[in-house]
């Protein structure tokens, strides 16, 4: 069985590997998240342990009418990393989201591109909407009923739209084939 959540895992790693920074990867439900970034708060260092960190949004509802594919998805991502409550945008631009998570957006597209477990329809594009959400630094956020304490900064990917193919029907197919 083909898991898009592993799939992605190697995704994030070989960014991580990329742009040479830990990242910690996540998959779950806003309330299991906030649970285990919990448990790394105990660690040494943790917040080196819990940001930047890249979390897929679970469930995953998988579209397996189509039987050149093995499914199609449409994923709902946050990239974060950790902030400052009293920084301003400006410096907010700067540190997280130039400094951090623009290199993590753009390499990880770029390593979805690339993927040929992937068929890119739209061919060198990956459909998505993208925000740079700066709310969760003066905001904060919320997981279940509970605030998460940590002020973060995070860009919000959603509707992002992958086809992951069937290797027993792909295997002769150009890695941006047309389904």
């Amino acid at each position: 069985m083909i898991l898009i959540q592993e799939i992605l895992r190697d995704v994030v790693a070989r960014v991580a590997e990329k742009l040479r920074i830990d990242i910690n990867y996540q998959c779950g439900d806003a309330v299991y998240v906030r649970d285990q970034l919990q448990l790394l708060s105990t660690a040494p260092q943790a917040d080196r342990l819990k940001y930047p960190m890249f979390l897929l949004y679970m469930p995953i509802q998988e579209d397996k009418t189509d039987a050149k594919c093995y499914s199609k998805v449409s994923l709902r991502i946050l990239i974060a990393t950790l902030s400052e409550k009293g920084f301003s945008y400006e410096q907010r631009l700067e540190y997280s989201f130039q400094n951090i998570l623009h290199p993590i957006y753009e390499s990880f597209i770029e390593e979805l591109k690339n993927d040929n477990r992937f068929v890119h329809e739209y061919m060198s594009h990956i459909p998505h909407t993208y925000t740079d959400n700066y709310q969760y630094g003066y905001h904060g956020t919320v997981a279940g009923d509970k605030e998460v304490f940590d002020t973060i900064d995070g860009i919000d990917l959603t509707n992002l739209k992958l086809i992951i193919r069937n290797e027993r029907i792909c295997k002769n197919l150009p890695d941006r084939a047309r389904i």
